[in-house]
């Protein structure tokens, strides 16, 4: 959890993600609930129905039901795309972007991303202009986007947004804006910005040292908090 702090509070690597990678560790219990859901999905899905479509897509592309069925996600992200459902197009471009079963392409990617036109897109775009995945990075256009998707109230696009103001990447540094963001991002759920406030907290970077609120927002014990106390932000 606080490695990816400590290794670059200017710039937390961490945040700047889409989505998770790892596959799902079901219980026997759980395999049967997820077989069965997907059999509904299939036959939803089979009669047309986008929404289905989209959860059979999702469910393929993140490992949900415990593997990997980039095929299939394909073929059911792009039925839910055809059918009318945003998500769709935007599980089509995180395909393109990891080259999920097909050839990595980030054009195609942000193709998608814009016929999307949601708030995890918006964000999805920012990452990718932050990270310069397409060529150089754009820094300003990376912050734009994670506003446009913080203010739809995406809580992973509050806290990247509070990263752009807390190190002043993109825009111009505010870290008391920045604070408010990543309080609202936390508060909607989002860990990563009640990790970078309980390094703001322990480390006093603009606001007074507050070991309280920090081991609060870290959620970890006192031993813990005392190690990462001695630690530099740079190590």
């Amino acid at each position: 959890m606080t490695a990816g702090l400590l290794a670059g509070l200017t710039l937390l690597a961490g945040c700047w993600t889409v989505r998770g990678r790892g596959g799902a560790v079901l219980s026997e219990a759980e395999k049967q609930a997820m077989a069965q859901e997907i059999a509904g999905l299939r036959a939803r899905a089979d009669r047309g129905d986008a929404p289905a479509a989209r959860r059979l897509g999702e469910i393929y592309a993140s490992g949900e039901a415990g593997d990997f069925d980039y095929p299939a996600a394909l073929k059911y992200s792009r039925q839910a795309a055809e059918g009318g459902e945003p998500e769709g197009y935007y599980q089509l471009a995180l395909l393109y972007l990891y080259g999920d079963g097909v050839e990595q392409s980030y054009p195609e990617a942000v193709r998608y991303l814009e016929l999307a036109n949601t708030p995890s897109a918006w964000n999805a775009l920012g990452v990718i202009a932050q990270q310069g995945y397409r060529g150089e990075a754009d820094l300003a256009a990376a912050a734009e986007w994670y506003r446009r998707a913080a203010e739809a109230g995406l809580p992973v696009a509050q806290c990247n947004y509070a990263a752009c103001l807390f190190s002043g990447s993109g825009v111009a540094a505010d870290r008391g804006a920045a604070m408010e963001w990543f309080e609202k991002a936390w508060r909607n759920g989002d860990s990563t910005a009640g990790e970078w406030l309980g390094m703001i907290y322990l480390k006093g970077l603009g606001v007074p040292v507050d070991r309280g609120k920090a081991q609060e927002y870290l959620q970890c014990s006192g031993t813990e908090l005392e190690e990462l106390a001695r630690r530099p932000v740079n190590n």
